[in-house]
């Protein structure tokens, strides 16, 4: 007994194409399809839409975060003033300044100058609101001063920045108490007993 198979192979494609013609497939003859310049453009002008929603509210999410960073720094920088002094048992100070459009702080004994110490900038992006800050400051350095009680050399008072682009978010750090209460605070849309916003 022998096989065939070509002319099986053959007889089989004979019969699919006859099938496909009954079908009305036929012998088309097959192209990539792409896209139009309508359709591209279509797209195009969805996603500018979508970006043009997202991006407003993407640039405060980022805008809140570099003030709540810069905070954070402020109130780690007072703690650590208020626990050297607590430890070494001298006066220790955070000095805080803006230069050049960068807000920066640094922590230091009372008696060394502010120009010899190691300063730390904060987040880009950020400014310092002086109508908002209340330490006292000489020389553009705003500082507050903790003895070696870790209590405030009688300097209340509370240091605030704002955002470049958006001046009405505010973050601040509050001396809240002589004992050293160190606290956050955020804008507000009222006033507090002093006037200032940012409490």
């Amino acid at each position: 007994m022998q096989f065939h198979t070509r002319s099986h192979t053959v007889s089989w494609q004979r019969w699919g194409q006859r099938r496909g013609q009954r079908l009305g497939l036929g012998h088309q003859k097959s192209h990539i399809a792409g896209f139009t310049l309508l359709e591209m453009a279509v797209v195009l002008a969805i996603i500018g839409s979508l970006m043009a929603i997202a991006a407003p509210a993407w640039l405060t999410i980022a805008d809140q975060r570099r003030l709540t960073s810069s905070q954070d720094k402020v109130v780690q920088a007072m703690r650590l003033a208020q626990s050297r002094a607590e430890q070494l048992r001298v006066s220790w100070q955070t000095s805080l300044r803006q230069v050049n459009g960068t807000v920066q702080v640094a922590t230091h004994p009372v008696d060394a100058s502010p120009d010899s110490t190691d300063w730390e900038n904060l987040a880009t992006g950020i400014e310092l609101d002086v109508a908002e800050t209340t330490l006292p400051q000489t020389n553009g350095v705003y500082r507050v001063q903790f003895n070696y009680a870790g209590r405030v050399n009688g300097q209340l008072g509370r240091f605030t920045v704002k955002g470049k682009r958006t001046s009405q978010m505010k973050q601040c750090v509050v001396v809240s108490t002589l004992l050293g209460a160190v606290r956050r605070g955020q804008n507000q849309t009222t006033p507090d007993s002093t006037g200032r916003y940012c409490y």
